[in-house]
């Protein structure tokens, strides 16, 4: 697994309730890629190429469901 680059990405503020946004387009969001593991790049990847196409888009990293559901 690729290592993630904080220079480039969001920190993990927020992973205490289980998701977090890693990163996002400045342009408001039309679209949430959630992952939930090691296919974060693939997810990146996605978003980026959205982002390319105009589309506003946001990946959360979400390492951990319970917490998430916890917190609803």
């Amino acid at each position: 697994m690729p290592v993630l680059d904080r220079t480039k990405l969001a920190p993990v503020t927020g992973v205490q309730r289980g998701a977090y946004i890693l990163w996002s387009t400045a342009k408001k969001s039309e679209l949430i890629i959630i992952s939930t593991g090691s296919e974060i790049n693939i997810a990146l990847e996605a978003g980026y190429q959205l982002a390319e196409k105009g589309v506003g888009v946001s990946v959360v990293s979400m390492p951990s469901w319970e917490l998430f559901d916890s917190n609803l």
